[in-house]
Formats: structure tokens, C-alpha cells, sequence
């Protein structure tokens, strides 16, 4: 009778390190997938304040790049003005005073033009992701950043 009892102690001491070792084994692929998540939101992270950075540069050096127009259209028409008044006998209008504003008028072209493509590249890099391009291969048919079509498809993704 205690050869039985001995046997089925071994049996249930068996089993319950099995059940232990598995446990264990869920526990520690849990703990992976954490810290692979940690991981992967750290990179986004830093990604995202990569690519808040390079906005940040182009847009002061856009800005930059208006402003100094604009300084130029204050003090150009007047000093034309007054050449044109005291060589003249007369006031007589320059063409230059609205040669600035046209610089303007031609910068928020491009603007127009450079914010319209955005939403179609986005689909199109969509579209070849995919068709199983890789990032790279999508970056050069795009004519954009790896980090941009990296930054799009992990968007996309969440």
C-alpha cells in the first residue's frame, strides 16, 4: 500500500514540476515581449523626435528665408520711390516694389505644391509595402527618406 502512495507522489511531483517549467517558460515569453514592446516604444520615441527636430530646422530655415523678403519689400519700394522722385522731377512708379511679392506669391506655390503630394506618397508607399517592398526599395522609388517610409508604415501600423 505505500509502494502505491509512493508511486502516485512521484506521479503528482512529476506533473507539478512539469506544470512549474511551463509556467515558467509563459512567464519569461511574457517578460520578452515587454521588453520588446519597451523597446519599440523607445524607438518610436526617439524617431518621432528625430523626425520633430528636422520639421523644426526646415521650418526656421523657411522661416528665415520669408522674413528676409519681407525686410527687403519695407525698405526697397521707399528708397526706389525717392530715387525715382528726385531723378525724375516726379513721382514716377518703380516695378521693383512688386518684384518682392511675387517672390511671395512663388513661395506659397511651392508650399501649395509640396504639401499636395504627401497624402499620395503615403498611399503609395502603403501599396508597395504591401506588394512586399522593402523599405529601402520603397525610400528610392519615393524619393524619400528610409526613415520617412519607416516613420509612415509604423503609423500605419498603430
Amino acid at each position: 500500500m505505500t509502494t502505491i502512495f509512493f508511486f502516485m507522489s512521484f506521479i503528482l511531483h512529476a506533473v507539478s514540476i512539469y506544470f512549474i517549467i511551463l509556467l515558467f517558460s509563459r512567464y519569461s515569453s511574457l517578460k520578452d515581449l515587454e521588453a520588446a514592446q519597451r523597446r519599440m516604444l523607445e524607438e518610436t520615441e526617439q524617431s518621432l523626435a528625430a523626425y520633430l527636430l528636422q520639421i523644426q530646422e526646415e521650418n526656421d530655415k523657411f522661416l528665415t528665408s520669408i522674413s528676409r523678403p519681407e525686410n527687403r519689400t519695407a525698405e526697397n519700394p521707399i528708397k526706389n520711390i525717392i530715387t525715382d522722385v528726385s531723378e525724375n522731377g516726379g513721382y514716377e512708379e518703380s516695378d521693383t516694389e512688386y518684384q518682392p511679392l511675387l517672390e511671395t506669391a512663388h513661395i506659397q506655390d511651392q508650399l501649395e505644391l509640396s504639401a499636395s503630394p504627401a497624402q499620395p506618397d503615403l498611399e503609395r508607399a502603403l501599396e508597395l509595402a504591401e506588394k512586399g517592398y522593402s523599405i529601402e526599395e520603397i525610400a528610392k522609388m519615393l524619393k524619400a527618406g528610409k526613415t520617412e517610409i519607416r516613420l509612415l508604415l509604423k503609423f500605419r501600423q498603430n
